[in-house]
């Protein structure tokens, strides 16, 4: 699947371009992140973060947006913010680290019981920003299947819930495809008992399994923020894995949905294909009937 494949550029062709010129447009790279040995030696390890500046209500608000779901994250120093540590937003962040130059903030404490990371000054990226963000995407992009953590999938794409595990490509794309066609039976159902017109005969699979890459999973305008030396820094990496090439851009629409987005800048929607994709009419009705489906499985842990 690629943006423009449709208008005459193959995918590899069109890649490559997009990558020319954002390579020319690129922001300038990260300058040093402060030393905060001191403000992390008042933090004690047992500490609970309920109370704090709630410091990812702020670009939420800036958007006149409604946040979907809570807000956990919290300023609890002037350089540092804390949220509920999970193994596998730690494990992303080392990975991404490793092998992109992506600029994201550091774990500053890897065996505390809460993720401690630098608070990273700025504002949420817009979309003048588009190819720089497009070129962070495409280096995401260029990672191929692995194993981050413990294979389970998660994030706004996933109904904000975990699932899995899934060991291999083969059985992440059975599992989906159940679920999912098992939502267009529930949606069948429904249409059948309020005699309401039935949904489109249920799409076999998403398109373009064969590419799984590392992505995101929740690339929105408030997980990318321009800071005041014009860097564009790439944080929240909880809902990252190996998926199927459509996720990325599935997870943008649900987060931009209007009912929760309005105050997103018209740039921003606008210029969001040419930076994760269009999506096919079939994987639009494969991704309704999935998170229909999913409420089934829903695995608590």
């Amino acid at each position: 699947m690629t943006a423009h494949s449709g208008q005459g550029l193959s995918e590899s062709t069109w890649t490559s371009f997009v990558d020319w010129i954002a390579a020319r447009f690129a922001l300038p790279p990260p300058g040093m992140l402060p030393d905060v040995s001191a403000e992390l030696s008042t933090i004690p390890t047992d500490i609970v973060v309920t109370k704090s500046d709630p410091w990812r209500e702020q670009p939420i608000a800036r958007m006149n947006a409604r946040p979907i779901g809570h807000v956990l994250t919290q300023r609890i120093t002037p350089s540092i913010i804390a949220k509920p540590a999970q193994a596998s937003e730690r494990a992303a962040m080392e990975y991404v680290r490793r092998n992109t130059t992506i600029p994201i903030p550091r774990d500053l404490c890897s065996d505390h019981s809460w993720l401690l990371m630098d608070h990273i000054e700025g504002e949420p990226g817009d979309a003048l920003r588009v190819l720089e963000e497009t070129q962070l995407l495409r280096s995401l992009r260029s990672l191929r299947p692995g194993t981050v953590d413990d294979g389970y999938a998660q994030g706004p794409a996933f109904n904000g819930y975990e699932y899995g595990p899934c060991p291999d490509v083969l059985s992440y794309r059975r599992f989906f495809d159940l679920v999912s066609y098992q939502g267009w039976l529930t949606r069948v159902n429904y249409s059948r008992y309020n005699s309401l017109p039935f949904p489109k005969d249920p799409p076999s699979s998403l398109s373009n399994w064969e590419t799984v890459v590392f992505s995101h999973g929740d690339l929105n305008m408030t997980n990318m923020i321009l800071d005041k030396k014009g860097s564009l820094w790439v944080i929240d990496w909880d809902a990252s894995g190996f998926h199927p090439v459509p996720l990325e851009a599935m997870a943008m629409r649900i987060v931009d949905d209007p009912s929760s987005r309005s105050g997103l800048p018209v740039s921003w929607i606008r210029y969001r294909d040419f930076i994760v994709g269009k999506v096919s009419e079939d994987d639009v009705e494969y991704w309704a009937n999935l998170k229909v489906g999913l409420d089934k499985f829903v695995r608590y842990r």
